[in-house]
């Protein structure tokens, strides 16, 4: 029995690499991985098998401290006036994520254009940077439950712990792996066909007044809905389109832990209210995965035509497999504008702004054939 049997659904997915590479298989702790390093970009592509599959891994640098010393050199004084406003030490190989996260509020604290080439320069760094521990994290997984070596009878009978692994690796590998596409598929096709659907954790909840969502989300889109929702100076935008999502009509989806449902939960004591959140709920990629994506492109003039008004958009900067940016699309254009494309309003938090994409502020331009457009929930 196959994986597409088992789960009924298809998606053939191909990775397709233009550049002179080298190739090395490498055989460690029940991993079987596939590497390919390209030498003009000095990016490393690699796959390993899973439960008969290869299956893709995240895009890393193959000189991850050349990569960072080059980044450094390159924004200097862009990193100098980040280290010196959040009052940390200069971005280095063990604070990276501490200076991530000071990137973001510095960048949205002191409105730096998201077109600037700073800016794109480290989010494209950022994006790269991390993956290294993501695929550490997967490669630790697939050793332990011995999945390399496991064939797809594995899932013939899908018990408990056979689907908690099945939503582990759904949440762990890239969004362009097979299986992650598989499941995304079904996800998406319970919308089309208008009815509820569970894999595993995963629960997909319907109704959404577009009328009402718009209307939060033009008044919130440049300012904060405190102490109703927690403000995320580090980066807000998945907080806010689900607060969008919620006020548009759609009821949270319990979960016994941060890692399951889609859910924010409030305490007030002594007049300071503290927040909890579900990862799906406060993370772009975990909310763009567990609500499901549709439309992928890397062109943006395909992308801004198929978009609407009442939209849940996601970008992926570099095309490396996670989702790191959500927005929502209040308003749309009829027809395609000086600029190659049909322009689109957007709302998003992180840089906070309500703009259209034709205009100096907005950014979503700026990704076209680099990075991977989504419409999200459709």
């Amino acid at each position: 029995m196959n994986l597409k049997k088992l789960l009924s659904i298809i998606l053939v997915v191909s990775l397709i690499f233009t550049s002179v590479i080298t190739t090395v298989y490498a055989y460690s702790m029940n991993t079987l991985e596939e590497v390919y390093i390209d030498q003009k970009s000095g990016l490393k592509y690699s796959k390993i098998k899973i439960l008969g599959k290869n299956e893709n891994l995240y895009v890393e640098f193959s000189e991850p401290e050349k990569s960072l010393d080059n980044i450094i050199s390159k924004n200097h004084s862009f990193i100098e006036n980040i280290s010196e406003y959040c009052n940390i030490p200069m971005l280095n190989e063990t604070n990276w994520k501490e200076f991530r996260d000071a990137f973001y509020i510095y960048v949205n604290e002191n409105e730096i254009l998201e077109s600037s080439d700073e800016f794109l320069s480290m989010v494209e760094f950022f994006d790269i940077y991390e993956n290294c521990e993501k695929n550490t994290t997967i490669k630790s997984y697939v050793s332990q439950n011995k999945l390399s070596i496991a064939s797809v009878s594995y899932l013939n009978s899908l018990d408990t712990h056979q689907t908690e692994t099945l939503n582990t690796l759904f949440k762990l590998l890239p969004s362009n792996s097979s299986l992650v596409e598989d499941i995304n598929e079904t996800i998406i096709s319970s919308y089309a066909s208008n009815i509820n659907s569970e894999i595993g954790t995963l629960a997909i909840v319907k109704s959404f007044d577009t009328t009402k969502g718009i209307e939060y989300a033009e008044k919130y889109a440049t300012s904060k809905n405190t102490p109703k929702y927690h403000y995320f100076r580090n980066g807000d935008c998945a907080n806010f389109t689900s607060q969008i999502l919620e006020n548009g009509g759609v009821s949270q989806v319990s979960g016994s832990s941060s890692a399951t449902g889609w859910w924010h939960t409030t305490k007030t004591i002594l007049g300071i209210t503290t927040h909890k959140h579900s990862e799906s709920w406060s993370m772009a990629d975990t909310f763009a995965r567990y609500m499901g994506v549709s439309n992928k492109t890397k062109v943006h003039k395909t992308f801004a035509a198929n978009v609407r008004a009442g939209d849940f958009i996601t970008i992926d900067f570099t095309s490396d497999g996670d989702w790191e940016h959500m927005a929502f699309v209040t308003k749309k254009d009829t027809q395609v504008g000086s600029y190659g494309y049909i322009d689109y309003k957007v709302a998003q938090h992180t840089s906070d702004y309500y703009a259209w994409t034709s205009s100096d502020t907005n950014g979503w331009e700026s990704y076209n054939n680099t990075g991977t457009y989504a419409i999200v929930r459709r």
